[in-house]
């Protein structure tokens, strides 16, 4: 058995990472198809802004509870065994969503499929932690925070040849494309990842959760991601809506968030580069820059009146947004000194991203409901200075560590 972190990162490590990544971005894609059929499913359920934000935030449920626990199961049953259960849920709660026509029972499904959201976030970077090595260890890690852009470009663009505006159930093909990929996943997956218990841990590794309240790095990221995703978050859940409110269409919609989304595949592949050499002190650095470039993204989402305008508002979105996760997703390995525990890191990571994907939508789809797309500006921009002050202590705290 492989219980020890490897030494190097050899071929078959690089072609399980990239197998590994290629299910993360399937299920990127089943967690972001909401937005990219905003418009048709609420034509079809008869529903509001706030009913759709619910079935965003439905994804984060079983994500939020799953997140640390994730992590010791990881380790002591294997990456194989917990993330084929997660693919699984994923695509039963895929296929429900493509046959029922109650909104309760699509509520329910999102629930499922947040079984792999809150699951595989943990999972695949945890691997590509233990799988890969220094500079090759940062790079895919960036790679992996292309889940964003790659799952949205992949479902705005298939969304705009699936389905028919004039009618609104044919969102169910965008949900048939996530089962189809979902099995996909299985069967990649059950082949291709090796079936040893995960190679972070060894015998002799203490996995139990309690203990783990006394480092207050791990709950300033899981804070610091809260703030990062409920910017993000919201502002990618009702993009489509605002894109309507001044008298765009579903097709311009999903195209100018492609757009964005492959400006973001861009700049998270040119971050990685960039940051390949940093040492941890550098990467936290780096994450103080990143939570100041956020602010732009902040004003930039409720500001373009234009085509012009949206498409130079989105990309600045996308590359601050791209640039952020990608630093704050390498610095998982350096939170705890111990490598072999970076499954319950990054489940920290993943509690914060839950919490986000939980209440943000949610509470944006109230407010614009209530005051309008301009409201969310002064909201979002509590959260960029939460993040700032958060991104500071991260770095205070690894001083401290040393």
């Amino acid at each position: 058995m492989h219980t020890a972190p490897m030494t190097s990162t050899n071929k078959e490590g690089i072609f399980e990472i990239l197998i590994a990544l290629f299910c993360v971005f399937c299920v990127a894609v089943c967690q972001f198809k909401v937005s990219a059929s905003t418009e048709l499913l609420m034509q079809n359920f008869g529903i509001n802004n706030m009913k759709v934000g619910l079935l965003t935030s439905a994804t984060s449920i079983a994500g939020l509870i799953l997140a640390i626990p994730v992590g010791a199961l990881t380790a002591k049953f294997g990456f194989k065994s917990i993330g084929l259960i997660a693919l699984c849920a994923c695509a039963i709660g895929s296929f429900l969503g493509f046959f029922t026509n109650s909104y309760k029972v699509l509520l329910f499904s999102r629930v499922l499929e947040g079984i792999a959201v809150g699951s595989m976030f943990t999972i695949v970077p945890s691997l590509i932690a233990v799988v890969a090595k220094d500079k090759v260890r940062t790079f895919f890690m960036s790679v992996f925070s292309c889940y964003v852009g790659i799952g949205q470009i992949i479902v705005f663009v298939t969304t705009n040849l699936i389905v028919d505006q004039s009618n609104p159930a044919s969102y169910k093909k965008l949900w048939l494309l996530t089962s189809i990929l979902l099995l996909i996943c299985i069967a990649l997956w059950l082949i291709f990842i090796k079936p040893t218990q995960s190679r972070s841990v060894s015998k002799d590794t203490p996995t139990k959760i309690r203990g783990f309240y006394k480092y207050p790095s791990l709950w300033i990221i899981a804070l610091l991601m809260f703030c990062y995703l409920s910017i993000y978050k919201g502002e990618t859940t009702y993009t489509m809506p605002y894109i309507y409110s001044i008298g765009l269409d579903l097709i311009f919609s999903n195209s100018l968030s492609a757009i964005r989304a492959f400006v973001a595949i861009v700049a998270s592949i040119i971050t990685g580069l960039i940051i390949a050499s940093f040492n941890a002190k550098k990467l936290y650095i780096a994450g103080i820059i990143a939570c100041i470039l956020n602010f732009f993204a902040i004003f930039c989402v409720w500001s373009y009146t234009t085509e012009v305008m949206a498409v130079v508002s989105l990309a600045i979105v996308g590359i601050t947004d791209a640039a952020s996760l990608a630093i704050f997703t390498s610095l998982s390995p350096y939170l705890l000194k111990d490598i072999k525990l970076v499954g319950i890191t990054n489940g920290f990571i993943t509690i914060g991203k839950s919490l986000a994907i939980l209440s943000v939508p949610f509470i944006s789809g109230s407010i614009i409901d209530s005051f309008g797309f301009g409201s969310l500006t002064f909201v979002y921009f509590i959260f960029g200075v939460a993040g700032l002050i958060l991104s500071i202590l991260l770095y205070f705290c690894h001083k401290r560590a040393k």
